[in-house]
């Protein structure tokens, strides 16, 4: 009996175990990590963010990593809730169908099936909903955007003319592409804190971290959704601090924490040309190709079809990205793009067929492996030009990104923010 009686107390307590071990975790997964104003951020949306930072930016899942992160996640997560609060306070909504056009695109753009993103997430171990709310607040800030500082923002047609006539008058002068992640200083207090982040940011990125996932999740310029791409930036254009290091690196390397009066920047250079000449760190030119071949099953395909089906892709065609696109879409037997490639490295069809065209321009079908190619040059070591669209959008997005992170800066100086973690 009194066997029997010690055998309960004890299965008891087995079984007890784990169960308050898992109520432990459940409780420290409910605790408040900060509240914004009126909104609470748990310890479990910390978590659930961090390992989706951790999934999309090929970042080690390590106790050291997550705990680089955490600071980081949280300053997000609380920006992010501004920013929907500020969207509520402006009557701004986000419905379902926005969230799931946008998920669309991230499926298409990493060439997944459509609807398998979340549950992928899901078999990742990552909680979908953390995806969901990051999209929200992003939809949610843009439309914040667009509604309160874009439309005081303008750029006249002289603004325009001056820029213009600033690059034609030194033709030696840069034209940058530029991706930036940017951590704000919104105060004397914030600055080492602000560092801190941005060297964990840059460690993580040298470590093979993706610059593009870490913009899409920590930047707080304007650019953070376009995976930190600032577009064309022409020399002069950038603040005196950027412009200085960004001469010392070349094509491809990423530079940083560099400090401004506003924050701290990371950069990756993407892309350089002289104005009118070439990027002098390459030496080929790019371009992207499409091949319409018989299938295997069908080995007598119509021709007349595949020849049909490549030369639609000169159809209203502009840029490389929407070449490659619309390759894809048409199930094209293959898609690639050749990147800074010699002339004389190309097979003779390929020379061939390339020879005459010139920045933007499409062959026609060529006779290929019993089916058809066509090439698209993308862009061609030695030319390089700028329209009065590509001034204009540079000039715009400046200024965005500069009242957008005003607006930002505004709404974190007027909140209660109580961080208890």
């Amino acid at each position: 009996m009194i066997g029997r009686i010690l055998c309960v107390v004890v299965c008891a307590s087995m079984l007890a175990a784990p169960a308050a071990a898992q109520r432990a975790r459940d409780n420290s997964a409910a605790r408040i990590a900060a509240v914004v104003n009126n909104s609470v951020i748990t310890v479990h949306d910390m978590r659930e963010r961090i390992q989706l930072v951790l999934l999309t930016s090929r970042i080690p899942n390590t106790a050291q990593t997550r705990q680089r992160l955490a600071a980081q996640v949280l300053r997000t997560l609380i920006n992010e809730s501004l920013q929907l609060q500020e969207a509520k306070r402006l009557r701004i909504s986000i419905t379902d169908r926005e969230v799931a056009v946008t998920l669309a695109d991230i499926e298409k753009r990493n060439r997944m099936k459509s609807g398998t993103l979340l549950r992928a997430l899901r078999g990742r171990g990552v909680d979908p909903q953390s995806l969901v709310d990051q999209i929200r607040a992003g939809l949610a800030w843009n439309k914040v955007i667009q509604r309160a500082v874009r439309s005081r923002v303008r750029v006249s047609d002289g603004e325009i003319d001056d820029a213009i006539e600033r690059l034609a008058a030194n033709k030696n002068r840069l034209q940058y592409r530029i991706s930036e992640i940017f951590l704000s200083v919104d105060g004397p207090g914030q600055d080492a804190n602000a560092l801190r982040n941005a060297q964990q940011i840059l460690t993580l990125i040298r470590r093979g971290a993706a610059f593009g996932s870490l913009a899409r999740q920590f930047s707080q310029s304007s650019t953070a959704s376009d995976g930190g791409d600032m577009g064309a930036v022409f020399q002069g254009q950038l603040e005196p601090e950027l412009e200085s290091a960004i001469k010392r690196v070349r094509t491809g390397q990423v530079i940083g924490p560099i400090k401004t009066n506003s924050g701290y920047y990371i950069l990756l250079l993407r892309d350089r040309r002289t104005f009118l000449k070439g990027n002098p760190d390459r030496r080929g030119i790019t371009i992207a190709s499409a091949t319409f071949l018989p299938g295997k099953t069908k080995p007598v395909r119509d021709k007349g079809k595949l020849f049909e089906e490549a030369k639609k892709l000169g159809e209203d065609t502009k840029a490389c990205r929407d070449f490659v696109t619309k390759a894809r879409d048409a199930k094209a037997t293959s898609v690639r793009t050749l990147r800074d490639v010699p002339r004389k490295g190309l097979p003779g069809p390929i020379q061939a067929a390339v020879s005459k065209l010139k920045s933007g321009d499409i062959s026609p079908p060529v006779p290929a492996d019993g089916g058809y190619a066509v090439y698209m040059l993308c862009r061609t070591a030695g030319i390089g030009t700028v329209s009065r669209n590509e001034v204009w959008r540079s000039l715009l997005r400046q200024k965005l990104s500069i009242r957008a992170r005003q607006y930002m800066r505004d709404l974190r100086r007027a909140a209660f923010v109580d961080i208890r973690v």
